[in-house]
């Protein structure tokens, strides 16, 4: 057996993760594209509202026509027409007022709208009980949104008020970025003789699976060279990102590192983080290959900081979701690694709670079942003291206590 050399630090491995992926691009219809990613900036082309309109049901009205008006002394308008929406008005005169309802166009002359809980109805006519100023409830020609405005960037994320915005100024169709493939080989002859399940390529397989990521695989090679190789080789231009668990430590029938070192440039090899430390990046053929251990909870969290990066390099997108809370117990470090503590972050009264989980081992599943989250501990703190502030990344739901 070997072991590693040297480890570089979680930090300097980030400074490392320089790639970004080349995706090409396809255009869909609006409604495919929640979640997906822009490929370009999308701007409005007309106005919405495309005309001033009504922003209640009540009366269109000239604001003059209720300079004095109180309880006391109401305004009496005379209700000369109904304009409902879609409708085209015509105008008012002053001692006049329209029926105007949610999204009505505004008559000519008019420039107000009452409210029709604010006033009283006399069958042919209105009293009004208080001044309205100039504009009030009136939605302008295109107070929302106008030529030119920025409906949502390039790289960003395509979200339901994107496509809502779209359809409101009859965009039909966007273009977008084609899912990131990324292929996932599990080795070693446990799992290609089934006498260890593959539970570690079907967690990774269910997390990376998002609306813009296709998971390829779970591919599986026993523990020899040329069969990782090939299984490599058959792969690699078929994909975007490759993940590689197992064959990443010290043992003799670890051979992983050796194949990709063979294929391509390695970026860098063993970082000193908790779990995970035997992860190792590559550069094959232009595309990043990111070789894990095959143990569950090492391989997600040492593969999931290298991907986070990439994908920020190549787009205005996070995989990572955050949420600060407050540490409901102490937790240790060793100095020189950086530690991904697992941890179950809940809400309590209204408050953020991050509470440490204790785990034997990287490869323990009921730890990111009891856990939802992790916290990131630098290299130089021995730990972090309850009631301490800190950031937890999600990897699952919030709890409710």
């Amino acid at each position: 057996m070997r072991g590693f050399e040297n480890f570089i630090s979680y930090n300097d491995a980030l400074g490392k993760i320089s790639m970004k992926l080349k995706i090409k691009t396809e255009t869909l219809c609006i409604a495919s594209a929640l979640n997906r990613i822009s490929a370009s900036d999308v701007l409005s082309n007309e106005y919405v509202p495309d005309n001033d309109k009504s922003a209640v049901d009540g009366y269109a009205i000239i604001s003059d026509d209720t300079m004095n008006a109180s309880i006391e002394n109401p305004a009496r308008l005379d209700i000369k027409y109904t304009v409902r929406p879609g409708q085209v008005p015509g105008s008012i005169d002053h001692g006049e007022c329209a029926e105007v309802y949610t999204g009505s166009y505004i008559p000519i002359n008019s420039n107000a709208v009452v409210k029709a809980e604010d006033t009283e109805n006399h069958g042919d006519s209105i009293m009004v009980y208080r001044h309205l100023n100039m504009n009030e409830n009136i939605s302008k020609m295109g107070e929302d949104l106008y030529p030119g405005f920025n409906i949502i960037k390039k790289d960003s994320l395509i979200e339901a008020q994107h496509i809502a915005a779209m359809e409101a100024v009859k965009i039909e169709k966007i273009d977008v970025y084609k899912k990131i493939k990324l292929c996932i080989i599990n080795t070693g002859d446990e799992v290609y003789y089934n006498s260890v399940r593959n539970s570690t390529g079907y967690m990774l397989k269910s997390f990376y699976s998002m609306p813009y990521i296709d998971v390829i695989g779970p591919f599986i090679s026993r523990d020899d060279k040329n069969e990782i190789m090939n299984i490599i080789n058959k792969n690699i231009n078929n994909c975007d990102i490759m993940i590689i668990t197992g064959g990443s430590s010290i043992g003799r029938y670890d051979l992983v590192g050796d194949v990709l070192s063979g294929l391509g440039k390695c970026i860098f090899s063993g970082v000193s983080i908790k779990p995970g430390r035997t992860v190792s990046l590559f550069n094959l053929n232009g595309r990043p290959v990111i070789s894990c251990s095959g143990l569950p909870v090492a391989a997600l969290i040492s593969s999931y900081f290298i991907i986070s990066k990439i994908i920020k390099n190549t787009f205005n997108i996070s995989i990572e979701k955050p949420i600060s809370g407050r540490l409901s117990s102490n937790v240790s470090n060793r100095i020189g690694f950086t530690k991904f503590q697992i941890c179950r972050t809940y809400i309590s009264d209204n408050n953020v709670i991050i509470e440490p989980l204790k785990t034997t081992g990287s490869g323990l599943i009921s730890s990111v079942i009891k856990g939802n989250s992790f916290i990131i501990i630098n290299d130089g703190l021995e730990g972090i003291a309850m009631n301490s502030i800190v950031m937890a990344y999600l990897i699952g739901d919030v709890k409710w206590a």
